[in-house]
């Protein structure tokens, strides 16, 4: 079974009268698309469920998310009633689960890019995670026109943002990722199907797509502030060791 990377980073019009915005403007029209700094503050955890499906292999699972501030995150993605696939991030250690290679701990660059990734409140940090971003530009995404900005990163590469230009929202991210089967994989995350949740945007459909295949994230149900233990994150242990 391919190993894959689970991980789901969580993601108006921009109110300023230049015809060409500034990173810096984007970054502000996003956070207010979403329903403002105070809204986002006002959500510590979250308890997301659906179905993840698998374009290589055919698959539709049921999945759990559960992740809590400042940069705590688990999925659960149930195979069947035995197997599992997981990513689960402590803020300081992570490991992946799948039933071929079991328990495996995330490392050094691993690591990097889920504390930036799992950010709970990555909306507002953008400047802290991108520090240099350059001058945007106007695209068509599908039949979306958006204003897409090159960010680099404290660490990695380069990564594409792509603001929607009549919402304000990000609707798609593209960045690289090493992986050990594959070497520098190159994704597509698309954001869709935004809707409202106790007054903040959450994008209910989430498409991570590499030249070889697509995942698809189907939110069903969306809670905010539920009670989330810290064991949620703990370091996975297969059925078999239990």
């Amino acid at each position: 079974m391919k190993r894959v990377w689970l991980g789901l980073a969580f993601y108006s019009v921009l109110g300023c009268a230049q015809e060409v915005p500034t990173a810096t403007d984007l970054a502000s029209a996003y956070v207010k698309a979403l329903g403002g700094a105070d809204k986002l503050k006002g959500v510590t955890s979250k308890v997301m469920t659906g179905t993840l499906t698998n374009t290589d292999e055919g698959s539709t699972s049921k999945m759990t998310v559960r992740a809590k501030a400042p940069n705590r995150y688990s999925i659960f993605v149930a195979l069947s009633d035995e197997e599992a696939l997981q990513t689960v991030f402590a803020g300081d250690a992570g490991w992946t689960v799948d039933p071929d290679s079991g328990v495996r701990p995330m490392n050094k660059a691993d690591i990097a890019a889920a504390s930036t990734d799992y950010d709970f409140y990555r909306p507002l940090h953008l400047a802290d995670i991108y520090p240099e971003m350059g001058s945007p530009r106007k695209a068509t995404l599908g039949t979306a026109t958006a204003w897409v900005v090159e960010a680099k990163p404290v660490v990695g590469e380069p990564e594409k943002l792509w603001f929607d230009a009549a919402s304000g929202l990000l609707i798609a991210r593209e960045y690289q990722r090493m992986t050990l089967e594959d070497g520098i994989v190159a994704y597509q995350e698309r954001f869709e199907d935004y809707k409202a949740v106790e007054g903040v945007q959450v994008p209910f459909t989430v498409r991570r797509a590499t030249p070889d295949y697509e995942l698809i994230y189907r939110f069903e149900s969306v809670q905010f502030n539920a009670p989330v233990e810290d064991s949620a994150f703990a370091k996975p242990v297969l059925p078999s060791a239990r």
